[in-house]
């Protein structure tokens, strides 16, 4: 079982992976996001809720480390797209 499985439920590539985000990222109307923004945002969100806790998350053992992720940015929740033609996500 994969995080991002492929169309079969096999493994994907990162080259794959990587076109899907810039389209995904461009139907959301985002042209400079990076797969590791994900990585960002979570642990800016969870460092808003407890300090330190980014931290632990990314497992770093230096907490100056993580602060190279943090972005002190609040962004708004949104809905997600739904598919063309289904009416459904």
């Amino acid at each position: 079982m994969y995080v991002i499985p492929g169309y079969q439920g096999n493994r994907i590539d990162r080259q794959t992976a990587g076109r899907w985000f810039r389209a995904a990222a461009k139907a959301g109307g985002i042209e400079d996001a990076r797969p590791q923004d994900i990585r960002a945002k979570a642990a800016t969100d969870r460092d808003a809720e407890q300090e330190g806790a980014a931290t632990r998350l990314l497992g770093h053992q230096n907490p100056q480390t993580t602060r190279t992720y943090l972005r002190g940015k609040k962004v708004r929740l949104v809905e997600p797209m739904k598919r063309r033609g289904t009416g459904t996500m």
